[in-house]
């Protein structure tokens, strides 16, 4: 590696680099890095701000599917829980006057998951007086709603009795009607809310805490690469670890499909695709027969996959999983193929009696 030249000295003009073909170079990124040393390269020889830029969408558009996603699940949570409301599985239940109406057998108990080593939970209802609190050495969280008041456990230990005249009073309304209507409303709301939670903490962590990271192994990386390569800039650095991000990323989302996921799974794929693309970005322009331009539509390749994945992430449909690792696998093969081929063909000797090359 104590060979490798300065990639700025290969970088060549790009056929077609109107805005529209930089615009085009610049979404190859969803791609591309899943198998184009080319892209790996040209991209070294931008400004590490495009790449920035870069890391931002896509980490935003990976947050928002995720929320989206999330929002989905809380939604069709809401349809079980009308469904438990017309069936009669949940009764319907009136609070007025700061007392508890409820036309149904007690107590009546929804979750008892005592026996479990945890996320032991207990939610009942009960207004003739046969529980009287939740016993807080056999449940770690639970809600107990009882004729005048609601007790609720949190799983950090914290015991609150509500009086119910408060909750008419905190809400303005009573009597309160918690039914099949009103039940899906408040889920909805509290989905959306939840969907909006769940964005605003994933953009600090993909797209605040994340860079972060991925400069503290790059300034670890490019002291590496300095003591190998004097003069090696940090913006290679950082740019190829920002395209290296996203085949890990796609990597891992597939692996924890199939529930193959654990802390720090993300760093260790990560690692060696980065690797191996500081390498190739940092390689003399002699390593490759000639420099080729980056062709942007082969972009297009990896769109099935991309769909799939973003569908996948959103619904979780039945054999997503399947689907998604035979179009990456595809996707990587096609991107590979088209790559190699023409530079193998490129260092092919003249056949006999033919001219010589120019």
């Amino acid at each position: 590696m104590n060979e490798l030249s300065n990639p700025s000295q290969a970088s060549t003009n790009v056929p077609g680099s109107g805005w529209l073909g930089e615009l085009g170079q610049f979404f190859s990124g969803f791609v591309l890095p899943l198998g184009s040393f080319t892209f790996y390269r040209k991209s070294a020889q931008k400004s590490v701000g495009i790449a920035i830029l870069f890391f931002s969408i896509f980490t935003l558009t990976v947050t928002f599917l995720a929320s989206v996603g999330v929002g989905i699940t809380f939604l069709a949570m809401g349809n079980d829980i009308r469904t438990s409301f017309e069936d009669g599985t949940i009764p319907e239940i009136i609070i007025r006057n700061g007392v508890t109406e409820v036309d149904a057998q007690q107590p009546l108990i929804f979750f008892d998951n005592q026996g479990e080593s945890s996320d032991r939970t207990f939610v009942a209802i009960d207004t003739t007086g046969v529980l009287t609190e939740i016993d807080r050495t056999q449940y770690d969280q639970g809600f107990l709603l009882m004729k005048r008041e609601l007790h609720v456990l949190n799983n950090n230990g914290r015991y609150q009795v509500i009086p119910l005249s408060e909750l008419n009073s905190a809400f303005g309304t009573d009597p309160i009607i918690i039914n099949a209507e009103t039940a899906a409303k408040g889920w909805t709301a509290f989905s959306i809310i939840v969907a909006i939670v769940v964005f605003i903490a994933l953009v600090v962590w993909n797209s605040i805490i994340r860079l972060m990271y991925l400069c503290l192994i790059a300034l670890v990386l490019w002291g590496i690469a300095s003591l190998l390569r004097p003069n090696t800039g940090f913006g290679p650095v950082i740019i190829t670890g920002i395209y290296a991000l996203v085949p890990a990323i796609y990597i891992h989302h597939l692996l924890s499909r199939v529930n193959l996921s654990f802390f720090g799974l993300q760093t260790i794929l990560l690692m060696p695709i980065w690797a191996i693309a500081l390498y190739i970005s940092l390689a003399p322009a002699d390593f490759f027969a000639r420099e080729r331009p980056l062709r942007p539509w082969r972009t297009l390749i990896g769109l099935p996959l991309l769909l799939v994945m973003a569908v996948d992430v959103i619904w979780s449909f039945e054999y997503g999983d399947v689907v998604s690792w035979i179009l990456m696998f595809l996707t990587i093969a096609a991107l590979a193929v088209i790559g190699i081929l023409p530079r193998l063909q490129e260092r092919q000797p003249d056949s006999p009696g033919s001219p010589p090359s120019m």
